[in-house]
């Protein structure tokens, strides 16, 4: 499951679009409502309620929430409290989605690093401003960089990537038979769908064909078992080990994703 992960991680681009330190009037807020971007609300005085998806939460200092894009959402004031807050609006689409509507993650964590969160914040929204290109690349940096410290305190990440059980459960069955040959068939008996359906189910959760997915995990597995080698391995066992019966599909798939053959691959290795 990893591999989906950072298959998409490779091609994420974050944007930013709107952001700012503020102090909500008591009129603030939405009732059912779906933007078609993400939201960060960081608090850092008073109270405000939040419900996204069914889900009621009533936001308080020290806690970053994420409310994903297209997920349907009421926030407000709540009664005599003000509401003070960092803000932004922004996406991290990787091809047709968005990263952050096609995971499962919590809707907010607690900061243990206020100062550091706070100064990201800050960032960000100077970032606004700069229309230069240093300034654009220094945006979608700290963007990651707030991406990664939300995840970094999500311990439930690696256990549920993504919000559909059913694909979950083939994405396992993948990585544990990826040695042997797999079709459509076999792949879609484990969740007991029609072929047809399951490829369009699967392709709109993770973003790639079922097929496209298994070739990705036994490539990541062959520079596995190559950078762990204490000497170079013929190509043809690599192949072998990870589900490759054709050697020359294999090289040829190889270079498509990495830029290399696998000779080349492992020649950078051991130079």
């Amino acid at each position: 499951m990893d591999n989906v992960l950072f298959s998409h991680l490779e091609k994420v681009q974050p944007v930013l679009f709107l952001g700012d330190f503020t102090e909500c009037e008591k009129d603030w807020g939405y009732h059912n409502i779906r933007p078609s971007y993400n939201k960060f609300y960081y608090v850092t005085e008073g109270e405000a309620y939040i419900n996204i998806e069914g889900k009621e939460y009533v936001a308080r200092p020290g806690q970053l929430f994420l409310l994903p894009c297209n997920s349907k959402q009421t926030y407000y004031h709540t009664e005599a409290k003000h509401l003070v807050k960092y803000w932004i609006h922004c996406s991290f689409n990787c091809g047709e989605k968005d990263l952050l509507e096609m995971l499962q993650l919590p809707h907010y964590i607690e900061v243990t690093s206020p100062e550091y969160v706070e100064k990201l914040f800050e960032k960000l929204l100077e970032g606004l401003n700069d229309t230069s290109v240093t300034g654009k690349l220094y945006q979608k940096s700290c963007l990651l960089e707030l991406l990664a410290y939300y995840f970094d305190h999500v311990e439930e990440i690696r256990k549920d990537y993504f919000r559909d059980e059913r694909i979950m459960s083939v994405l396992k069955y993948i990585d544990q038979n990826y040695q042997r040959r797999l079709t459509i068939q076999e792949l879609s008996d484990v969740v007991h769908l029609h072929p047809n359906y399951f490829i369009n189910l699967f392709h709109d959760v993770v973003d790639m064909t079922p097929m496209e997915y298994v070739n990705n995990v036994r490539i990541n597995r062959a520079k596995e078992l190559m950078q762990k080698a204490v000497h170079k391995i013929p190509i043809n066992e690599v192949a072998s080990q990870i589900g490759f019966t054709d050697v020359h599909y294999f090289s040829r798939l190889f270079k498509k994703k990495t830029g290399y053959t696998p000779t080349e691959y492992m020649d950078t290795l051991f130079y």
